[in-house]
Formats: C-alpha cells, sequence, structure tokens
C-alpha cells in the first residue's frame, strides 16, 4: 500500500509541476595559463595570468563543451535561446 501512496503523490506532483528538475545555468570558464613574473626589489614575485585560447561551456542540464578554441565558440544568443537564462562568464 505504501508503494501505491507514494506512486499517486509522484503523478500528482508531476501533473502539478513540482517534480525535480535540472534548472539551466549556463558558465563559460576561460583557461588561463600561470608563471611568476620578474622579480621585485624584495625577491617576490607576482602571478602572471594570461588566457590559453581555450573555454569550456558547462550547464545545469548537462550540457558541456569540454575545451574548445575560443573563436569556436557558440554564438552567444544561440546559447541564451537554449539554455532559456542568461549566462554567467568567467571569461577574462
Amino acid at each position: 500500500m505504501p508503494e501505491q501512496a507514494q506512486a499517486r503523490e509522484d503523478a500528482e506532483r508531476r501533473d502539478r509541476g513540482l517534480d525535480w528538475s535540472k534548472p539551466h545555468r549556463l558558465t563559460i570558464h576561460n583557461q588561463i595559463e600561470s608563471r611568476p613574473g620578474p622579480l621585485e626589489e624584495d625577491g617576490r614575485a607576482w602571478l602572471e595570468n594570461r588566457s590559453a585560447g581555450m573555454v569550456h561551456l558547462l550547464c545545469n542540464c548537462g550540457y558541456s563543451t569540454g575545451w574548445i578554441r575560443r573563436q569556436d565558440m557558440p554564438d552567444p544568443t544561440t546559447l541564451k535561446a537554449e539554455h532559456q537564462a542568461p549566462y554567467e562568464s568567467m571569461l577574462h
């Protein structure tokens, strides 16, 4: 009996749109390269960063490009339309 009650409750939640879902949350990560910069007078160095030219697009819905060349990145307008939300960007 408890299984039937759970099945009825699950069906009701689905019908009412109360099921768990994976909302879109697209994030774009920019791959960086780092190296120590020139030595300062005190012997310390700043860390220099630069873009490696690769990006990784990842969405909570399961979409993932893996690391791709930045120039091969899908059009931002298309991405926004497909993932129904503004995307977060970590493109520095």
